[in-house]
């Protein structure tokens, strides 16, 4: 379609009856929204129903139909026997005759303004002839849902969580759409507990001597007793995480804990209960990550995989993706967790994988549980409800008391959330794997977005040299490290 064709295309949307011709002006084309002439809104979540119809009054000359759409992403056009498609293309080539009322449309909008019109002109040459031609139009506004209730609230962050002050910031949703978000910075350490124990010393060691275990079938208590049974558990008798004096195999140095906390487990540490300490990673500090939370929620036409980075918990810790599960049993270890659902390892620093409600707020209303986290879209987590619970594909419904919010799935599941049903901001894939947000980064670590991503190289290269990187930038590699925020549990890290 050329300039000259798509201008008049535009300057046709205002005109809802024209004509030059006599035998036009008696045929009178129809095109409503909800069965509404007038401009509507709608909720991106609501049906809309779009209807043409023609009354021909008579009319039998051949025509140039159209039925077209001008859309937040461009220009479509219906043609009849094929559906919608992008482009400028005539719905049919016929004479005139009237058409009844037909729906030709009946979906969700993603959020934008809409005009779609319905015609036709009399020069049949499958262009748009705007001094022959006759249309009806009506205007239609989708606007994003975001239920009452819902959104961040920043006094509920325990004290001593973050890392930072909380501030907002302009960001970019994963759609495209600008707004504002909060730049969270949380510390790394749960600021209510201690975290630990986790794994059991000796096989007499009892569930209050050591934390827990989940796989995505069950947890289990990590007693001496669950240590004797492995092998049966897993129908595999290469397991034996304990010598002939009972002591358990556990990673009690900082090179063991390196070598085994990495899906490619060193030989050298099958059959270990693995184990970190806060006091093995770098500098002996918790790593804190940044992540931005948009300040309103806003819904995508549907939900989207939740991979990565989660969330945050009130108490000052990430919530990541699920364990990798089947790359540690088949090195036959155990990727011990304390009572709370969560672990160490060496580079991410002490993150989560299930909810035991150790950093939840809040009173307990009527059949519903206590918020303990936000999701990256900006909902609430709060912890599982039972299994007769009624609730979406992403774990989430909506209440009087908190609108719409997430439930975590019951912790043996291994993933708090399976998928967002609000947009996240527009992410960039590090080399390393890391979903990271590089305009925040770099204003994290006072450089530019140009001279990090030169940093951090290609990242079909694969994982960039973060010591290199670092000194290219004037910071430390735990400063780095630290803003790139935590890889997928299972990517790749620093050496």
């Amino acid at each position: 379609m050329n300039t000259t064709m798509k201008n008049q295309l535009l300057l046709g949307l205002a005109i809802s009856v024209c004509c030059t011709n006599s035998w036009a002006a008696s045929a009178v084309p129809d095109i409503k929204a909800n069965q509404s002439d007038e401009p509507i809104t709608i909720n991106s979540t609501d049906n809309l129903s779009i209807t043409i119809s023609l009354n021909s009054n008579d009319q039998n000359d051949n025509a140039d139909w159209w039925l077209m759409g001008n859309t937040p992403t461009g220009l479509f056009s219906y043609q009849e026997l094929i559906g919608w498609q992008a482009g400028i293309v005539p719905m049919k080539q016929t004479a005139l005759a009237t058409l009844p009322q037909q729906e030709i449309l009946n979906s969700t909008l993603a959020p934008g303004t809409y005009t779609l019109y319905f015609g036709f002109d009399n020069n049949v040459n499958a262009e748009i002839d705007m001094n022959h031609a006759i249309y009806d139009t009506v205007n239609i506004v989708s606007t994003a849902f975001t239920p009452s209730g819902v959104g961040l609230d920043t006094s509920l962050f325990f004290y001593s969580s973050l890392a930072e002050d909380i501030s907002i910031q302009n960001c970019t949703l994963s759609d495209g759409t600008e707004t504002t978000c909060y730049k969270i910075t949380i510390a790394g350490y749960p600021s209510n507990h201690e975290v630990g124990p986790f794994c059991p010393k000796t096989t007499a060691d009892t569930a209050d001597d050591a934390g827990i275990w989940l796989d995505g079938n069950g947890v289990y208590d990590l007693t001496g007793e669950f240590i004797l049974g492995l092998a049966d558990l897993y129908n595999d008798s290469d397991w034996k995480l304990y010598d002939n004096d009972g002591n358990v195999n556990v990673t009690d140095t900082k090179e063991e804990f390196e070598l085994a906390a990495v899906p490619d487990v060193d030989a050298s540490l099958h059959n270990h209960c693995v184990e970190g300490r806060i006091e093995w990673l770098e500098n002996g500090d918790p790593v804190p990550t940044t992540v931005l939370i948009p300040t309103t929620p806003v819904n995508g036409a549907s939900a989207t995989q939740a991979n990565g980075n989660l969330g945050v918990t009130l108490n000052g810790v990430i919530i990541a993706h699920s364990a990798p599960v089947e790359a540690i049993l088949s090195a036959h270890t155990i990727a011990a967790f304390d009572d709370c659902g969560g672990h160490i390892n060496p580079f991410d620093g002490y993150h989560l994988h299930g909810a035991r409600g150790c950093s939840e707020v809040g009173e307990v209303v009527d059949g519903e549980t206590r918020i303990f986290a936000y999701a990256l879209d900006g909902y609430a987590i709060h912890s599982p409800l039972d299994a007769a619970a009624e609730l979406d594909a992403c774990q989430g419904h909506t209440t009087d008391a908190h609108g719409y919010h997430y439930h975590a799935a019951s912790v043996e599941k291994n993933a708090i959330l399976s998928c967002f049903t609000g947009m996240t901001v527009e992410s960039t894939t590090t080399p390393d794997g890391r979903d990271s947000d590089l305009a925040a980064v770099a204003e994290q670590l006072g450089v530019t977005e140009e001279a990090l991503k030169a940093a951090l190289g290609d990242p079909a290269q694969g994982a960039p040299d973060f010591a290199a990187a670092a000194k290219a930038l004037g910071v430390t590699e735990a400063e780095l490290v630290a803003a790139l925020g935590n890889p997928p549990e299972g990517g790749m890290r620093p050496e």
